[in-house]
């Protein structure tokens, strides 16, 4: 159902689906409630994920390449979204080196099975024209990736545990920075209000249509809206529960940490490259330039899973000294594949442990290639009447399924 411009909207989360949905709906008129149940906007999953933009090489598990299509339209689109916002394009301190992808003697696929996926990424993004492609971060090479010789391979990794290394044109986006982006943009925006430490109990529709929430802080109360939309993370089925919706298929929910250093020196180190070892369990590097960098080995990060409606967050309990083993032991993880991270000085920098609830239909885990986990095609909003639930899926479609929601509540004239 279409709503009137200048009508109130609820917007629930305060992560980047939340405020990009703010924004696209304040900049057609719309007037904005956002809730955010912590203290400040961004920050859990937002802001301490990779910030990957997929263009679908890690689903090489998929042998459809519907993740890889599904997720490459959201990403061309990303950066030119977030600009439009935020009142101005990333710029390259904010985005990452290229990303290479190692293949693990132990994967899931054969460096030639990988090889074959890439080449199907390269057929999906010739579809696209180069103002498009241009349009990813500056992107407009035909190629979009190769395969480095064995000499390359030898610089860099433990050819004893990497078989075949490619070279590709995929960026990470640096979360912190678009966290501070978007917050100012949603602070400078008349048309947004944002309500900070307010959990929302619940939200119904009557039988006129109109949706209404609940607050935790004023129970028994109603507040209607023109319009409602879940754009929470780890609480989103719980208030889709709430809405009379529950999931109809299996779930899951894994809290993965990293580390985020800064700092670490002041020019770019070569030997540690933006990195996704393939496929399975193993973890990230992202090379943000100057000592900064996002470092992950999902072994020691992925710390809980769970198929509850409602995850907790399992960082919160962790003592100072097994904070400092998951550090220690996401370094060691990583330079069993590439020897340079063992020259990684901690104390000589800013470091942070922060992580966030992964979300994805399925079960299992990504050490098994039926798994569900392996897919994110099945994401996006879902709008019943006024009220809208927003699957995400992957931090890149965040901005496009923002402007579908807007689209669908207050349409462009």
């Amino acid at each position: 159902m279409t709503v009137a411009k200048g009508k109130s909207v609820a917007v629930i989360g305060g992560g980047i689906q939340g405020l990009c949905v703010s924004l696209a709906l304040a900049q057609r008129g719309c007037k904005i409630d956002l809730f955010e149940e912590n203290a400040c906007l961004i920050s859990e999953a937002s802001l301490w994920n990779e910030g990957k933009i997929h263009l679908g090489f890690v689903f090489g598990n998929d042998s459809t390449s519907r993740t890889a299509a599904f997720l490459m339209k959201g990403s061309l689109r990303f950066n030119e979204l977030l600009s439009h916002w935020s009142g101005g394009t990333l710029t390259e301190s904010e985005i990452s080196t290229p990303f290479r992808y190692a293949v693990h003697r132990d994967s899931l696929l054969s460096p030639e099975q990988v090889d074959a996926h890439f080449s199907s990424i390269q057929s999906l993004i010739e579809h696209y024209d180069e103002d498009q492609r241009r349009a990813y971060f500056g992107f407009s090479d035909r190629r979009i990736f190769r395969r480095l010789d064995d000499t390359e391979t030898a610089r860099d990794f433990d050819t004893d545990r990497v078989a075949a290394v490619f070279e590709t044109g995929e960026r990470s986006v640096d979360p912190q920075a678009v966290a501070r982006r978007l917050t100012q943009a949603v602070m400078a925006e008349a048309g947004i209000t944002v309500l900070l430490g307010q959990r929302v109990d619940s939200c119904v529709q009557d039988d006129k249509g109109t949706p209404s929430i609940s607050l935790t802080a004023d129970p028994g109360q109603r507040h209607s809206y023109d319009a409602v939309v879940n754009a929470t993370w780890r609480d989103r089925l719980r208030l889709d529960a709430t809405f009379g919706w529950k999931p109809d298929r299996p779930w899951l929910f894994r809290y993965k940490v990293a580390l985020h250093t800064e700092s670490l020196c002041d020019t770019d180190d070569p030997r540690l490259p933006s990195t996704t070892f393939v496929l399975g369990p193993y973890g990230a590097i992202v090379n943000f330039g100057k000592g900064r960098y996002y470092l992950s080995w999902y072994p020691t990060g992925c710390i809980a899973s769970t198929q509850a409606l409602v995850p907790s967050n399992p960082l919160l309990g962790l003592c100072d000294s097994a904070r400092a083993k998951l550090e220690s032991d996401i370094i060691k993880g990583l330079a069993q594949l590439v020897p340079a991270c063992a020259d990684l000085d901690l104390r000589a920098a800013q470091t942070k442990l922060g992580g966030g609830q992964i979300f994805a239909w399925g079960q299992g885990d990504i050490d098994d290639p039926q798994s569900q986990l392996h897919q994110r095609f099945d994401i996006g909003p879902r709008s019943a009447g006024r009220y809208h639930s927003v699957d995400t899926g992957k931090y890149c479609m965040a901005p496009l399924f923002a402007e579908q929601i807007a689209e669908g509540i207050c349409p462009k004239s």
